[in-house]
Formats: structure tokens, C-alpha cells, sequence
């Protein structure tokens, strides 16, 4: 029992005092790794300040040598300055002249520009006091002599130069400035010196940081090696595991395929499901291939109504030596409602028409077609006849609810006489108030009424003065915010371009147009007369 008892001692003792090393080496390797990284951290705080240090001393360094570069500039500009004065007082050379006043023009930038860059040193801002004050003596000295030669008397002027009343003041210009550029060079050298103590430290610093790092390394490499060891015991126990767990997934999978043949039952019925509606699309693609060509055909009948239309506007008028004319039309569809159209008479007078459909499409041509005709062949009567018996043509088309708005404008001289239904207001420009003018005739659509009666207004046009109409498709544009541009704002851009001609006019309306709705396109017609008195 009593050497039972020794081993049983001896076997605790061993344990304690193994246990007991390994507890003071880990304690001994993490106050190791505790302090190197407490004086890493250290040095890096002396490294970060000595860096924070050397940039403050670089950038004065780069600010002193820009002193100098502008302090250099300046004294340029000053003997480019001086020698066109004196080239000019001697040769009466105006080409001397310009260099003297573009370089007069520069030197007071140049000096802001050196003050600028050297507004951190208060003896500074007292030389720069300085060399502004007879810089600016300096130029009304050379001022009073050129002025002198140029408007009074060359001689004295030259006499002034001989005697160097300027020459005295541009040499302490001068010497100021270079006083003031030694004072930099200095400061510059003191900077360098210090700059390089500051390299210096920065140099030791790093190389002291980096032992350390070498250091905290090699202790890091011998606490991580152990712990490899470690980590390849477990690794080990978890390849058991896995094994284990293996063996019980493949019994779960086994599992799995007898439940197989259930899974594939239910699959041939999807499989069976998928091909009705494969032939469900099959025959759905056959009835859009159909509405894809009956669409092709029915567009390609807007399209022959659309150049059919475009048929029926006129061609551009002939010029006239007392009027510049503009006519434009941009449909918003295949088919638009818009319709203008002029007619000239035998003794050169003009009759317009500009009107608009109520709706698109082959409809809306059909009234365009049957006002055309009716214009063409009553344009010499006045515009109420012409107007009524339109809307006699368009209510015998018995087409529901397809009215037309038209404006007659019949033009004899300077007089416009004009008959309008259903339109919006005829701007006209008066170019001797620039102001703008609106002509409102209020009237029912045309078709609506046999026996409607239209009113007519004379306007007289003078040089320079525009009349302007225009269908509702442009002034009921609606921005991103639902908000129409309106004739008043249409008449106010109109007179920022009335002095332009009329076919640029159109165009910038349009644009203003354009620009008004920004991404929102104009969903209706647009058409514009512009008339102007040459």
C-alpha cells in the first residue's frame, strides 16, 4: 500500500508541475506578444506624427516655391512693362503701347496671385503693402507720361524720361520685391531643414518599428505552429465524425430512392400538363400572327391616307418682296387633323386657311379633304361665305361628332381681314411697341350649325410687325407637371424671337414647345402661319 501510495504521489506531482510550465509559458508568450505590440503601436504614433510634420513642412516648402515662382513672374512682367513705356515714349510705336497695357493689365493679378500664395506670413502682408503702393505709383507715373506723348507733347515726355522719374520708383519696386524674395529664400532654407530632420526621424522610426515587427513575427510564428498542432488533433476527431455522419446519410439515402417511384409518377403527370400548354401557345401565337397581320395591312391604309393628306397641303408660297411667310404642319399621327392652305388671286393677294379637326385618323382626313375643297374653289369670297359653306360641307358628311375649327386670313396690302371659328387666339407682334397683340374671335366649331354666323376683324400690319396663328396642338402642351405653356406664355417668347425671319420663329416655337413638355411628348397636331411685313 505504502508504494501504491508513492506512484500515486509521484503521478500528481508530475502532472502539477507539467501543468505549471505550460501555464507559465503562455503567460510568458502573451506578455511577449503584449509588449511588442504596446511598442508597435508606439512607434507607429511617433511615425504618424513625424510623417504629419514632414507634410506641413512639404507643403511650406511648395508654398515658398511658389512665392518665388510668382515673385519672378512679377519682376518679368515689371522690365516687360518698363521697356514698352520707354519704346513707346521714344518711337511713338503703338505696337510698344499694347505691351505696356496688357502688361499694366496683368501685374495687378500677378500681385494678387503672389498674395495668394503668401497671405500666411504677416511681415509679408507688409512687403506685399509695400509693393502694391508703388506698384501703383509706378503705374501713374508711366500713365501721366505716355498720356503726355500721346495727347500733349512727345518732347516732354521724353525730357521725363531722361531725367528717369520713373526709372527711380520702378527701382524700388524692384529692390522691394527682391527684398521680399530673399526674405523667402531664407524661410525656404529654414524649411528644408527642417524638413530633413523630419525625414530623419521618420527614417528611424521606421526602422526601429520594423525590428519590432520582425520581433512580434517570429513570436507569432512559434504560437501559431503549436497551435497546428492542435488543430490537426481535432481535425482528426472531426474525420471520424464525418464518417460517421456519412454512413447515416447513406442509409437516409437509400430511403430517399424507395420514394423515388412515387416522385416519377407525379412528374409524367406534370410532363403530360406541359404539353397542353405548349399546344395552348401554339395556337395562341397563331391567333397573334393573324393580329399582326391584319395590323401590318391596316397601318399600311393609314399610311397611303397620310401621304394622301400630305398631298393635299400646298407647296411652299413664292416669295413676296413685301412679306416673309412661313407654313408648318407636324402631325401627332398616321392621320392628323390639321390642315392649312393659301390661295393667291390675280392681283398677288394671298387668302390663308389654317384650321383644326376634332380628332385623327381617316375621319379627320376626310374634313381636311372636304375644306380643301371648298377653299380652293370660293377663296376669292370673303371669309365668312368660304367659312359657311364649309360648314355646310361638313355637316351633310354626317360623320358623328367630327367638327373643325378655321381661321381665314385674306390679305390685301398691309390689311388682313380675318374671319376664325373654334381657334385659339391670333397673335400679332407690333414691332414699334414690341408688344403683342391677340385677335379672339369667338365662334362654334364649323359642321356644328347651318346658320352660324362669323364675325371678322381688320388687322394692319407694318414693317417688321408678324401675325401669327396657330392651331391649340402647341399652346396645350402639358409639362411633367400637368401644367399647359398657354398663349401667354406663347406671345412673351414671341416677342424674345420676333426679330428673327418667320421660318426661324417657327422653328424656336416649336422648340420652346419641345422644351416645355421635356420628356412628355405633344400628343396633338401642331400647325403655325407666320406672317411677317418686310
Amino acid at each position: 500500500m505504502t508504494v501504491q501510495a508513492l506512484k500515486l504521489l509521484g503521478s500528481r506531482l508530475r502532472h502539477r508541475l507539467f501543468y505549471g510550465r505550460l501555464f507559465q509559458k503562455k503567460l510568458v508568450l502573451h506578455c511577449a506578444f503584449a509588449i511588442a505590440v504596446g511598442l508597435l503601436l508606439y512607434e507607429t504614433y511617433v511615425s504618424y506624427s513625424s510623417l504629419e510634420e514632414f507634410t506641413a513642412e512639404y507643403a511650406d516648402i511648395t508654398a515658398s516655391y511658389e512665392v518665388l515662382k510668382k515673385t519672378e513672374e512679377l519682376i518679368s512682367l515689371m522690365k516687360e512693362m518698363e521697356a514698352s513705356e520707354r519704346g513707346y515714349l521714344i518711337t511713338q510705336d503703338n505696337s510698344f503701347l499694347d505691351a505696356y497695357y496688357k502688361s499694366r493689365e496683368l501685374s495687378p493679378q500677378q500681385l494678387l496671385d503672389l498674395e495668394q500664395v503668401a497671405n500666411t506670413n504677416l511681415e509679408h502682408r507688409a512687403h506685399l503693402d509695400q509693393i502694391r503702393k508703388l506698384l501703383q505709383e509706378v503705374h501713374l507715373t508711366y500713365d501721366h507720361l505716355i498720356n503726355l506723348s500721346r495727347y500733349k507733347s512727345p518732347q516732354e515726355a521724353i525730357q521725363s524720361l531722361r531725367e528717369k522719374k520713373g526709372k527711380v520708383l520702378m527701382d524700388s519696386l524692384r529692390k522691394e520685391i527682391r527684398r521680399f524674395e530673399e526674405k523667402n529664400r531664407s524661410l525656404l532654407w529654414e524649411r528644408k531643414l527642417q524638413s530633413d530632420q523630419a525625414k530623419a526621424k521618420i527614417k528611424t522610426n521606421s526602422v526601429f518599428g520594423n525590428l519590432i515587427s520582425i520581433s512580434l513575427l517570429c513570436l507569432t510564428f512559434v504560437f501559431l505552429r503549436k497551435q497546428l498542432k492542435k488543430e490537426e488533433q481535432q481535425s482528426r476527431l472531426l474525420e471520424s465524425e464525418v464518417q460517421k455522419r456519412t454512413e447515416e446519410l447513406h442509409v437516409a439515402n437509400e430511403e430517399l430512392l424507395a420514394g423515388n417511384e412515387e416522385l416519377n409518377s407525379y412528374l409524367d403527370n406534370i410532363h403530360a400538363t406541359q404539353q397542353e400548354l405548349e399546344q395552348q401557345q401554339e395556337k395562341l401565337q397563331q391567333a397573334y400572327a393573324a393580329l399582326e397581320e391584319e395590323n401590318d395591312r391596316k397601318s399600311a391604309e393609314l399610311q397611303e391616307a397620310r401621304e394622301l393628306q400630305l398631298a393635299l397641303l400646298p407647296h411652299d408660297p413664292p416669295a413676296f418682296p413685301h412679306l416673309d411667310l412661313k407654313l408648318y404642319l407636324s402631325s401627332a399621327s398616321e392621320v392628323g387633323g390639321d390642315y392649312y392652305d393659301y390661295e393667291i388671286d390675280e392681283k398677288g393677294n394671298i387668302t390663308f386657311a389654317i384650321g383644326d379637326v376634332t380628332g385623327h385618323g381617316l375621319k379627320a382626313g376626310i374634313l381636311v379633304a372636304t375644306a380643301k375643297s371648298y377653299f380652293q374653289n370660293l377663296c376669292v369670297q370673303p371669309g365668312a361665305v368660304i367659312m359657311q359653306a364649309i360648314s355646310r360641307g361638313i355637316k351633310n358628311l354626317k360623320l358623328r361628332g367630327m367638327y373643325m375649327g378655321l381661321a381665314i386670313i385674306k390679305q390685301s396690302g398691309k390689311t388682313f381681314k380675318i374671319t376664325a371659328a373654334g381657334m385659339p387666339p391670333i397673335l400679332v407682334y407690333r414691332s414699334a411697341s414690341q408688344s403683342v397683340e391677340q385677335v379672339r374671335l369667338t365662334g362654334i366649331f364649323l359642321g356644328f350649325h347651318e346658320k352660324q354666323q362669323y364675325k371678322e376683324e381688320e388687322v394692319v400690319l407694318e414693317t417688321g410687325d408678324i401675325l401669327l396663328s396657330m392651331t391649340d396642338g402647341l399652346i396645350e402642351c402639358f409639362n411633367d407637371e400637368k401644367e399647359s405653356l398657354g398663349i401667354a406664355r406663347m406671345a412673351e417668347y414671341l416677342c424674345q424671337v420676333a426679330h428673327l425671319p418667320s421660318e426661324d420663329i417657327v422653328n424656336a416655337l416649336v422648340k420652346y414647345g419641345e422644351s416645355w413638355a421635356k420628356d412628355t411628348t405633344i400628343r396633338d397636331d401642331v400647325s403655325i402661319i407666320a406672317i411677317k411685313m418686310k
